[in-house]
């Protein structure tokens, strides 16, 4: 069975927030994980947004970003 995720979840992997003990447990399922062709796009959305309300700074987007990849 397949699992999809989107970029929120994505985002729990690499911010820390709220959930994201139930975001890492996907990893721990015997499922495949999937995503829709943009969730990387809409990610980085996420982590800009968060940088320009100054959430997160501009390097840590670059490292989250990274990891993402």
């Amino acid at each position: 069975m397949s699992v999809v995720i989107d970029a929120s979840v994505a985002l729990k992997w690499v911010l820390g927030e709220t959930d994201s003990d139930a975001a890492d447990a996907l990893f721990d399922r015997d499922e495949d994980l999937i995503a829709p062709a943009l969730w990387l796009a809409e990610a980085a959305n996420a982590l800009w947004r968060r940088a320009r309300t100054g959430e997160v700074s501009s390097d840590q987007v670059n490292v989250r970003f990274s990891e993402l990849r």
